[in-house]
């Protein structure tokens, strides 16, 4: 799926569910940004305003309570908070999806490990 061009997920979504019914229990593992593919050109960040347009196939993993699986890259060592606001976008936007943040955004090979103490407190982008 491809979060940069919402307009043909569901759709596809559709089409998948309707040829394997009931085979998908989530969906995933979904780039909203990962450094360790930009010498690939992929896994660029999405746009931030493009998040809002993801409400229809958010909506339907909403009411079939599909989870969905997002890798988030949190920054670098030289910008450590650089992506989060995606996350908290996505948060706010989508509170009542069952969202799973794949390694909390923190283990990239772009940013120095954070203590497990980040775990115990939120973090914010603002």
């Amino acid at each position: 799926l491809d979060l940069h061009k919402p307009q043909g997920i569901l759709p596809r979504m559709k089409l998948l569910q309707k040829e394997y019914p009931g085979m998908f229990k989530w969906v995933g593992e979904i780039n909203v940004v990962k450094q360790a593919l930009f010498n690939n050109s992929n896994g660029f960040p999405v746009a931030i305003d493009t998040i809002q347009q993801w409400a229809p196939f958010m909506q339907l993993l909403k009411e079939n309570s599909i989870p969905i699986g997002f890798h988030s890259d949190l920054g670098s060592d030289a910008e450590p908070l650089k992506y989060l606001p995606l996350m908290d976008k996505i948060l706010e936007l989508y509170p009542n999806n069952k969202i799973l943040w794949l390694h909390l955004g923190g283990l990239s090979k772009q940013l120095t490990p954070l203590p497990p103490t980040l775990l115990q407190e939120p973090l914010y982008a603002s």
